[in-house]
């Protein structure tokens, strides 16, 4: 083998090694663990304009993939246009969904129910999608952009005013020994 071509051969034989990890590396990026996020952009709902200003979430994620598991969610300090007594509530947890660097990420199964007690109780599902940024300094924000999901039921006086989708903004910032 000339010198030339067993240069060349290494120098492939790196290239690769070196795609390989960062293949590896982007795709799986988590030690796997307990995670939390917190909002760190106002929760907006396109129902009455609402806008929550607290929310915490806690679960998992998994070493050999980037899913994620959404056990607890809580959301509070919510407010809506003309509307006094909102309360939005987190639903049907466990969530999945995934958590990807520089991606496209979401959760899925995603339950919030808004009600304002006595007239309107409306319960909206499905998978809110959004974009995760790169992972820095321990934690990954995620970001949803006009999200849209559906109605799964209405009740109430006001049951009519429950549309059939709203649309979700925010975003939520994940820390933990599980990234």
């Amino acid at each position: 083998m000339s010198r030339i071509t067993e240069l060349a051969a290494v120098a492939a034989a790196a290239a690769a090694a070196v795609a390989l990890t960062a293949t590896s590396a982007s795709a799986a990026p988590w030690t796997g663990g307990s995670v939390s996020a917190t909002l760190t952009q106002p929760l907006t709902v396109s129902l009455a304009n609402a806008v929550c200003t607290t929310s915490t979430l806690s679960g998992s994620t998994n070493a050999s993939n980037a899913n994620l598991v959404v056990s607890t969610a809580a959301i509070s300090g919510c407010t809506a246009d003309g509307v006094s007594g909102l309360t939005v509530t987190p639903e049907g947890t466990p969530w999945g969904g995934n958590l990807t660097p520089n991606a496209a990420s979401s959760f899925t199964g995603f339950q919030v129910r808004a009600k304002v007690t006595g007239l309107v109780n409306c319960l909206y599902g499905g998978t809110l999608a959004g974009t995760a940024g790169s992972f820095s300094g321990g934690s990954i924000a995620v970001t949803f952009s006009g999200a849209s999901i559906s109605k799964i039921s209405g009740s109430g006086i006001l049951s009519g005013l429950c549309p059939a989708t709203i649309n979700v903004s925010g975003q939520y910032t994940f820390t933990g020994p599980g990234l």
